[in-house]
């Protein structure tokens, strides 16, 4: 046999042995073809599809399915297995559920994507939302750039603002955007003017309380920080706003047992509290609850309030000054200014007159325009060291003054000044002159009486009679007799 001939019968030998294979492999033990569990029995036959892709040995009929373990158990296997309008299959449990969707092939057209959390179906992109609306990110159509417009568009947990957004029960954003223009979200979801953390209680934590600068702070207290006290005004150690460089404004502002002394703006113990206490053999409660020397009130600083030194005199007084009040003084003839000096008790001020500091204007409300008091500007007095009136209003001052404000010691401080015309000019009145310039700035050279001797005398302009001497009125645009 030639060697073509044993070719070809080995060739014949394969494919009748790879025949064989394929028949053993094509058929199960109950000679059943290989797609049986794959084609779907007849509509009518009472039949389910799911039937042996798990290993069951036959079809499951309708209203089983084929589990696991390959036998047929009560459940659906499909959309069609369940009898009742609007449910589907959940293919988790098998079970038959109303929810609206499982899956996107459970949504028509006007409505494609399926949120089976909720078991609805939703838009899932802005083409799908009439115009003007858009898609929200929870899938609903609503107004363009908004999320809900209602709170069944919002998920469970949230609800739907009047500004069209899905926030937390009880608050009214998640972020800026979600507010008007003129406010900002706050920390706790609130909508608020910018640099506002509160307008209401509910606007803070339930261990907190809003302040009336609108911070949300420890209740029953006026701050935590200085930031949240009003301007001028820092927080003190007890949590309270008091005014800057003081600690204390009022009683309330002290712990227990202790007062706040007006005069220094510090807390001291209260009589009582140094009387309850007691105080050493030869000594008894000063003016400030300090235990002090009998007779004194004190004879060290620390028997007087906080930021106060012992005088030689021993009195109590500030740092800075000389007095709190006519006691610090010590003397019958002096009593206390303003600005905690030491001035004569009798009231002998000349308006204008020269000086140095304020003990050379010789009474309790004279001080001394110097360069300590600058105006609105910063700029100091064009015209300083001379001796004026301290003041309130216009009432406080002499005819032809009125009361002009100006800094002095880091506050506000009224001083009596001529209206109209300088100090140089005031001290000019009634002066012999010729021209204007002898009688000093802003004042003027005229006759100022009606009878046939036109003598020249320093006056200066006015508008009325307030702008004049007392014994002066407004005429002719000057004052005269």
């Amino acid at each position: 046999m030639s060697k073509k001939h044993v070719d070809l019968w080995v060739h014949a030998l394969e494919l009748l042995f790879l025949a064989a294979i394929i028949a053993l492999v094509g058929c199960d033990g109950n000679d059943a073809p290989l797609d049986q569990g794959k084609n779907p029995p007849p509509p009518d036959s009472g039949l389910s599809p799911d039937t042996g892709a798990r290993g069951c040995p036959q079809a499951c009929a309708v209203g089983t399915y084929c589990a696991e373990n390959g036998q047929c158990l009560e459940g659906c296997a499909r959309d069609e297995d369940c009898a009742e309008d609007g449910e589907v299959c959940d293919p988790a449990t098998h079970g038959c559920t109303r929810r609206g969707c499982l899956f996107d092939r459970h949504c028509p057209a006007e409505s494609p994507r399926c949120y089976p959390m909720e078991g609805r179906c939703g838009c899932g992109r802005a083409e799908d939302c009439p115009p003007p609306q858009s898609c929200s990110i929870n899938g609903w159509c609503v107004p363009e750039g908004k999320e809900c417009a209602g709170t069944s568009q919002c998920t469970l947990d949230r609800v739907c603002t009047a500004d069209g957004w899905c926030v937390p029960p009880g608050l009214e954003c998640r972020g800026d955007l979600h507010c008007l223009p003129d406010r900002l979200c706050t920390s706790r979801g609130f909508c608020l003017p910018p640099g506002l953390e509160c307008e209401e209680e509910d606007h803070c934590r339930p261990d907190k309380s809003c302040n009336e600068q609108g911070f949300c702070v420890t209740m029953g207290k006026d701050c935590d920080l200085t930031a949240q006290c009003a301007a001028g005004k820092e927080c003190n150690e007890q949590g309270f706003c008091v005014t800057r460089g003081r600690g204390c404004d009022l009683d309330l502002h002290c712990l227990q047992g202790y007062r706040c002394d007006d005069a220094s703006g510090s807390c001291v113990p209260t009589a009582a509290a140094c009387q309850a206490q007691g105080c050493p053999q030869g000594q008894e409660c000063n003016r400030f609850g300090f235990c002090a020397p009998a007779g004194r009130e004190c004879d060290q600083a620390s028997q007087c309030p906080q930021g106060e030194r012992c005088r030689e005199t021993g009195w109590c007084v500030p740092e800075d000054r000389e007095c709190n009040d006519a006691l610090d003084c010590g003397l019958p003839t002096e009593t206390c200014s303003p600005f905690g000096l030491c001035v004569s008790s009798s009231d002998n001020l000349a308006p204008c007159s020269p000086c140095v500091e304020d003990h050379d204007c010789a009474s309790p409300s004279g001080i001394c325009f110097n360069t300590s008091y600058t105006d609105q500007e910063g700029k100091p007095p064009a015209e300083p060291d001379v001796c004026l009136r301290d003041c309130q209003q216009d009432v406080d001052c002499s005819p032809g003054m009125g009361c002009f404000f100006y800094r002095r010691a880091g506050r506000q401080a009224g001083v009596c000044r001529p209206r109209t015309t300088s100090c140089a000019g005031w001290l000019s009145w009634e002066q012999s002159c010729l021209i204007d310039l002898a009688c000093g700035p802003a004042a003027l050279c005229r006759d100022l009486r009606y009878d046939l001797s036109l003598q020249l005398q320093c006056t200066w302009s006015c508008a009325s009679d307030a702008d004049c001497r007392a014994e002066a009125h407004c005429e002719l645009t000057y004052c005269r007799y």
